[in-house]
């Protein structure tokens, strides 16, 4: 998406992820990328893939070098938040892309996770135990005593020191004191050890920065897994407020703001820019809506008359979301595929069989399990051999372009996971944030087939495609909606 974006056209240099390039490297297993470099920082001060003798023509770093030197440069966040080097790397005009993401990443970049694994391969210090204070839920550490947070930075420290020392043992050199490639096991190891390295080194920071608003969990039954409990260490932020600073341009003074004093955030969901700003603790900002270049007639999203679905609703209810959802869908061109959101994996196939018993049997398909790339590669062989399919999915709210789907309904409102005990945590201390995340999600969901191509829209003469909402929830959310959005809202049945 980077070079269709940026690089063709609007002619940015652009720079991705390691994987996405090939390792030249006369030792590398075959179809090895750059991800697999047999070289690693091997500690501070280590020169990682410059050691290696054929760096000159590594694909990756060549790419690199333009990219940095480049008066028009465009990377994806993981690169800019693993690479303290770029940040520091003063521009006219920093654009942030796809902003609305900015919390969610912080939070995960700010925090780490360490499981009984992870300490074992490492060595590590016994993971702390840590008291709850204040918090109904039995299995939420919201707030930690002050001395539990001690403890949580005690043990930082100590694991840092540790995974320092065995990263610095890393250094096999030759008869002139060059770096020397690991084998396969240890270049694993070793990217393994950076990266825990790193995520430790980041949440220390940000312990020491501010000790408010934590999520905690440390001890033998710290972290949940398969339905279980497990031993292990869980240290996250409950908000973006205080952690963004570190790594963006906040309007605040920092460092940042000194290279780069010019910075836009650019999101066509952002919605309700106080909320928003808020919460990643932005005080000063000027804001401006961009109306959308097709008008609301062209970009209609039909509210199917359905009621509020959650775990009060009846059987009654699923079968009158099904009726509406079908009704809509048989009015539409037979060729017509889909997609239909569900926020949970084993809502699909209910909503399937639902569907089937509807006239909708030979079209309606549940994806694999599998990672979103399998998933999207079983859905394009499901199209091919069935036409009109309509895949009913869990996990295509976000980065699928459907340029071949005309269908997108919305069977749930993707309110974050209540199940999850940081999540509660996270809307106690936000309920205003949760509603604007459910909103972010729900116009990325419903904006998966309509990807600014003007064969995407309506015209006077035919509908370019049906778009809909099948759950009465989203006036929960109304307020945190963008205006595009809402105006394109419309309560007549298509």
């Amino acid at each position: 998406m980077q070079y269709e974006n940026y690089g063709d056209i609007y002619g940015f240099n652009v720079l991705t992820g390691k994987a996405s390039y090939n390792c030249i490297h006369p030792d590398a297993d075959p179809g090895a990328t750059c991800a697999d470099c047999l070289h690693v920082e091997r500690g501070e001060g280590g020169k990682g893939m410059h050691s290696c003798e054929y760096s000159a023509g590594c694909e990756y770093l060549v790419q690199k070098a333009m990219v940095l030197g480049s008066r028009r440069a465009s990377l994806n966040y993981a690169y800019w938040l693993s690479s303290f080097g770029v940040r520091q790397r003063p521009t006219e005009y920093l654009f942030l892309d796809e902003c609305h993401q900015l919390p969610d990443l912080v939070l995960e970049w700010a925090g780490c996770t360490v499981n009984e694994t992870d300490r074992k391969k490492w060595s590590l210090p016994m993971f702390p135990l840590t008291a709850s204070k204040g918090v109904s839920s039995k299995n939420a550490l919201v707030q930690v005593k002050d001395t539990s947070l001690d403890k949580i930075q005690d043990w930082l420290a100590e694991s840092i020191d540790i995974l320092q020392d065995r990263l610095s043992q890393l250094e096999p050199t030759d008869r002139w004191g060059r770096l020397l490639p690991l084998e396969n096991s240890e270049r694993k190891a070793a990217r393994d050890c950076e990266q825990l390295l790193r995520k430790l080194r980041s949440t220390l920071e940000g312990l020491e920065l501010v000790q408010e608003d934590w999520y905690v969990q440390s001890g033998p039954l710290a972290l949940s897994y398969r339905g279980g409990k497990m031993p292990g260490l869980l240290v996250k932020p409950l908000t973006a407020r205080y952690h963004y600073k570190r790594f963006f341009p906040s309007g605040n003074g920092s460092e940042l703001d000194e290279k780069h004093s010019r910075c836009v955030l650019m999101s066509a969901t952002v919605g309700n820019f106080d909320t928003f700003a808020q919460e990643l603790g932005i005080e000063q900002f000027s804001s401006k809506r961009v109306p959308s270049q097709w008008t609301p007639v062209q970009r209609p999203v039909y509210e199917l008359d359905v009621p509020r679905m959650g775990y009060k609703s009846t059987l009654e209810d699923y079968e009158h979301q099904a009726d509406a959802i079908a009704q809509a869908i048989l009015t539409v061109p037979r060729e017509w595929s889909g997609i239909i959101h569900v926020t949970r994996k084993r809502e699909a196939p209910l909503l399937a069989n639902r569907l089937a018993d509807r006239g909708l049997q030979k079209r309606v398909w549940v994806p694999p399990e599998g990672s979103t790339n399998w998933m999207a590669r079983a859905w394009a062989r499901r199209k091919a051999q069935v036409p009109g399919s309509l895949a009913i999915s869990w996990a295509m709210w976000e980065g699928v372009d459907g340029l071949d789907e005309k269908i997108c309904v919305v069977a749930k409102c993707p309110f974050p996971f209540l199940g999850d005990p940081y999540e509660q945590a996270r809307q106690r201390r936000s309920g205003r944030f949760y509603l604007q995340r459910t909103a972010w999600q729900l116009q990325q969901g419903l904006g998966r087939t309509r990807r600014g191509r003007p064969q995407d829209y309506d015209t006077p003469d035919k509908h370019a495609g049906l778009v809909a909402i099948a759950d009465g929830n989203w006036t929960r959310v109304k307020r945190y909606l963008s205006q595009d959005f809402l105006d394109s809202i419309v309560t007549d049945a298509p």
